[in-house]
């Protein structure tokens, strides 16, 4: 069943071997790289913020160029603080894991954060919709109960079986998923999805 025609259906079974962990739940996606983009991204403003504010206040207590450059700085320090607002906005909405209930009608979905602690959610997966391409670059868009939109990059997902991003699609389109109908096993901690995280990050960086 492609993505067009499983968005029709009331429910999706999964292609593949889905490993519930002791919380009753399974890794579908973690992104990797994002982490760490966003505190390069988030520190290289700050710096740029704190130089150009020493700047204005230099200028204004002791006008080098004439009141006039403290203007332009001012103007330079707007932008900064309206680029950190951007870069909080997108990353309080752009997903770093997403875990499934074992019930398939749930989903537990962290978030980055550039300035302060990540937020964990659990939501209904019936109240996605509307996912299609952003406007960001490699990035995905999907509504939750038409008011919040959360972003996710598919590309980055460091499981790279192709299901596992078509559930992933499934999912923000607002399609349940049907386990009953799918072999599962019982995986005996969350340590073992993060061991094989690290396994694959270590194949990646010897390859």
């Amino acid at each position: 069943m492609n993505f067009q025609a499983a968005r029709f259906s009331t429910s999706y079974i999964p292609k593949i071997k889905i490993n519930f962990i002791k919380r009753d739940s399974f890794h579908l996606y973690h992104n990797e790289t994002g982490e760490r983009l966003i505190t390069n991204l988030t520190r290289l403003n700050m710096i740029f913020i704190a130089g150009n504010s020493l700047l204005l206040l230099l200028e204004v207590l002791s006008p080098f160029f004439g009141y006039w450059h403290g203007v332009s700085l001012s103007m330079t320090l707007l932008f900064s603080f309206i680029g950190t607002y951007m870069i909080q906005y997108y990353s309080t909405r752009l997903i770093h894991d997403i875990y499934i209930i074992k019930d398939g009608k749930f989903c537990e979905v962290t978030y980055y954060n550039a300035l302060w602690i990540p937020k964990t959610e659990k939501l209904r997966i019936v109240n996605f919709g509307y996912f299609n391409p952003s406007r960001l670059y490699n990035v995905d868009m999907a509504t939750y109960q038409q008011k919040q939109k959360i972003y996710i990059n598919l590309g980055k997902n460091i499981y790279k079986d192709p299901e596992h991003n078509e559930m992933v699609k499934m999912m923000l389109s607002g399609k349940e998923f049907d386990f009953n109908s799918f072999s599962v096993q019982q995986v005996t901690s969350k340590e073992e999805v993060i061991n094989k995280i690290q396994k694959i990050k270590k194949k990646k960086q010897f390859n």
